[in-house]
């Protein structure tokens, strides 16, 4: 991993190699963030659809104009707060 912790998504195609990668990544414990306007699809009930369904599970979405202004100074930490959850389970079963 490298010190990686987080996988920023933009591209085409979104309900396939963005929607793809998402779950990958976050089934990989990272934290995922999605670059909403810079991401595409066929139409937009599509993007919206795939867009909501990724930040459903997890992923931190975003416009490119906040990306630039803040990065990801906002986005929380989900791979860690998954990861407590598993060890707190682990521990209670």
């Amino acid at each position: 991993r490298a010190g990686i912790d987080t996988v920023v998504l933009i591209g085409t195609t979104t309900p396939n190699c963005i929607r793809s990668t998402c779950y990958d990544a976050l089934s990989l414990n990272y934290n995922v963030a999605v670059i909403e306007d810079c991401t595409s699809s066929r139409t937009p009930d599509v993007q919206h659809a795939n867009i909501e369904d990724m930040a459903f599970i997890g992923a931190y979405v975003l416009d490119c104009d906040n990306f630039c202004e803040k990065g990801l100074a906002d986005m929380p930490d989900t791979a860690a707060g998954v990861a407590e959850a598993v060890r707190a389970y682990r521990d209670a079963h």
